[in-house]
């Protein structure tokens, strides 16, 4: 069984996936998760794009329908609307994810 305790400090996004839905089983309701893309274009400029990789995990994990309890953020733009353009190579509806959440700093912070 997947607990928090078997999971590392920075635990894989899969880990994260077993445990929310370990958790949900347990408690007889749905945990959802909150993934926030660090640095995407970073990652990018690097040759290593996270949001197909993100989406085809979401997906493997049963998390692609419309009750999957998904909301990913992120401090950019440009992956959110990649993320919301490129929903139907890996879902069916492109609202099956729920929610896409653009963060914003407050100047000073």
């Amino acid at each position: 069984a997947v607990t928090v305790a078997k999971i590392s400090e920075r635990g894989t996004f899969e880990e994260i996936i077993a445990l929310a839905k370990a958790k949900s089983a347990e408690k007889g309701r749905v945990i959802g998760i909150y993934p926030e893309t660090k640095h995407p274009t970073y990652h990018t400029d690097l040759g290593l794009p996270l949001e197909d990789k993100l989406l085809a995990t979401l997906e493997a994990a049963g998390l692609s329908g419309p009750d999957a309890k998904v909301i990913i953020q992120s401090f950019e733009v440009g992956n959110l609307q990649y993320l919301r353009q490129n929903f139907s190579g890996y879902f069916t509806d492109p609202l099956d994810i729920t929610v896409l959440i653009r963060l914003v700093r407050r100047a000073g912070i």
